[in-house]
């Protein structure tokens, strides 16, 4: 029996927080304003689990296209912050949620166009 082969995408779920959003507390903490977008991705996961069919039923696709539903939180920047507390921040599983600053976007979209520059 052949069978058409079975692709399954990430929902992936984003959050931008603004730019100033602070990151941590100065005792290396995370910071309420970032915890807040973090409870949030969490609430949204939480309800994308409970009515998968719904859910994927919202976004105009199947539920066999979907295999996995995960969280992406961007905010702030990385000026200001410990070197150390902020990658010990970057370096912490979350989950299914990963966080990353403007800063971590903006070196990933410069890392893009030199990859498609050199094509």
């Amino acid at each position: 029996v052949d069978a058409a082969p079975v692709t399954s995408e990430i929902a992936l779920l984003i959050e931008l927080e603004k730019p100033q959003t602070r990151l941590l507390k100065r005792d290396a903490g995370v910071h309420s304003e970032l915890q807040h977008a973090f409870d949030q991705v969490r609430d949204w996961l939480h309800l994308a689990d409970e009515h998968r069919q719904a859910f994927v039923s919202c976004i105009g696709t199947e539920p066999k296209e979907v295999g996995a539903v995960k969280g992406l939180i961007i905010a702030g920047r990385d000026v200001g912050y410990d070197p150390d507390h902020l990658r010990k921040l970057k370096g912490a599983d979350f989950g299914r949620v990963r966080f990353m600053t403007y800063d971590d976007l903006s070196a990933a979209f410069d890392a893009l166009l030199r990859a498609l520059d050199s094509t």
